[in-house]
């Protein structure tokens, strides 16, 4: 159950995410023991109560579902914990679009996250702020994927119904400037280094 009142050192609720894929397991410094000691150590040392760690192995950080991930967001839903410890922002997630989705999440369930690698602190007034600022822009990022995607999905029609008429039709010439193309691309980061079980 969420800590009410406001939320001082001693009073979060943190919970970890580790993650390696197959290429993963085999590089220095990504093994799920590194993590999860970085995770069990930055908590102590804030003085949290750390109440579970969530793995995912053998899964890319681009996908999204990943069986421990999906069981911390609904978690987080619940209120069940505060913050997100993470070793590194690519542990979590190596899609920028997907990313941008799951901190928006989390802020919109008052969950903080912090990433140990890249010393990112959402927990602070200041991470807040920015945490709130990525919310936002991942809602105006995916409101236009969508808005483009619709619009290509339209103009392909189109295209695709010119095509028939110009079959149909053997001398028939198409009047008009053609259809622009439109190029969509989902874009995505790997950021330096990141079955749920209790740790």
């Amino acid at each position: 159950m969420k800590v009410s009142g406001s939320l001082g050192r001693q009073q979060y609720h943190a919970v970890g995410y580790k993650r390696v894929s197959t290429a993963d397991q085999a590089t220095e410094g990504h093994s799920l023991d590194a993590q999860h000691d970085a995770i069990i150590r930055f908590a102590s040392q804030r003085g949290w109560k750390l109440v579970r760690i969530y793995e995912d192995s053998g899964i890319s950080g681009t996908r999204s579902d990943r069986p421990a991930l999906e069981q911390l967001l609904d978690d987080a839903a619940q209120g069940q914990f505060d913050v997100v410890i993470v070793h590194a922002i690519d542990r979590f997630y190596r899609d920028l679009q997907g990313l941008l989705k799951a901190l928006s999440f989390l802020q919109k369930h008052d969950v903080a996250f912090i990433s140990l690698a890249e010393n990112i602190d959402f927990t602070t007034p200041w991470g807040k702020l920015a945490l709130a600022v990525l919310g936002t822009l991942a809602e105006i990022y995916i409101d236009k994927l969508s808005a483009e995607t619709s619009k290509a999905w339209r103009r392909s029609r189109l295209r695709s119904g010119r095509a028939l008429t110009s079959t149909s039709s053997p001398g028939a010439k198409e009047s008009g400037p053609q259809p622009e193309r439109t190029r969509i691309g989902i874009a995505s980061v790997s950021i330096s280094h990141s079955t749920a079980s209790p740790f």
